[in-house]
């Protein structure tokens, strides 16, 4: 068997996906001469994306390729991106029937993420409305804490530099610089 990618589950690796099907194929293509990359076919990356349920990162590995070459394909060309969206939707639908199938089974958590999200137009949302003090606006107030530390350096230069003065017995006052902002 090829090297397969470390995981926690090395036996979750080896059965294959969620789905049943191995998205680790048993040999990966082999590099060409001269270490030139392989181009796929559009046909061959719609093929490992519907194998992968529309996750690039594992057609990407069925493949034996970089992800960020399924990501080019899927960009590149629309029949790639439209079945790795197809995909992708199956799946969402695959996770609404799961959650409908807890719903009926009387799922607590179920019930209550279900009201939350799709019951929210039916009053089920949370609402947490924010004032100010006494119900008026709320105040912001900007506090810029880099302003007063680099205050606090100006300070500590110009009390430095007077003290150099003093020492030397040179004449003048050192000048704080100007903010330019």
């Amino acid at each position: 068997m090829p090297d397969e990618p470390k995981s926690n589950n090395t036996e979750y690796n080896r059965k294959g996906d969620i789905w049943g099907g191995n998205v680790y194929p048993e040999a990966l293509p082999k590099p060409r001469p001269g270490g030139q990359r392989r181009r796929y076919t559009q046909a061959e990356v719609i093929e490992a994306l519907r194998h992968a349920r529309g996750l690039k990162t594992m057609a990407a590995r069925q493949l034996g390729c970089a992800h960020a070459t399924v990501v080019q394909y899927c960009r590149k060309y629309a029949a790639v991106q439209a079945e790795c969206e197809a995909q992708i939707a199956a799946l969402v639908d695959t996770a609404s029937l799961q959650l409908i199938a807890a719903v009926s089974r009387g799922d607590w958590k179920a019930i209550e993420f279900t009201l939350r999200t799709l019951g929210r137009g039916e009053g089920y949302a949370e609402r947490h409305e924010v004032t100010g003090k006494d119900g008026g606006p709320i105040e912001h107030a900007h506090i810029h804490v880099w302003e007063e530390h680099l205050q606090r350096a100006h300070a500590r230069i110009a009390a430095h530099k007077e003290a150099i003065r003093l020492e030397r017995g040179i004449e003048g006052v050192y000048e704080r610089p100007v903010d330019t902002a």
